[in-house]
């Protein structure tokens, strides 16, 4: 409730301001080490996306084919 309170009255609040506000600054992105084939192979979002895919499937791979082998079928809770 009251983060809609902060938002309404954030939104309905008419604030004038009388001194100039200053453009924010923004960073410029510089290579440090020159094009180096090490800061391109570990900026290149196609291989960390490989990589992260096949290391799910590495880890959860065994799992699920076990269930798959052995059929199991989560029923939900059974009362005895």
């Amino acid at each position: 409730m009251l983060i809609f309170g902060v938002l309404y009255a954030t939104l309905l609040r008419q604030r004038a301001v009388n001194t100039p506000i200053p453009a924010a600054p923004f960073s410029r992105a510089f290579r440090s080490h020159g094009s180096g084939s090490m800061v391109r192979l570990f900026d290149n979002l196609l291989l960390w996306t490989i990589v992260s895919i096949a290391l799910v499937a590495a880890f959860y791979g065994p799992v699920l084919w076990a269930e798959r082998v052995m059929n199991v079928l989560l029923s939900g809770l059974r009362v005895w």
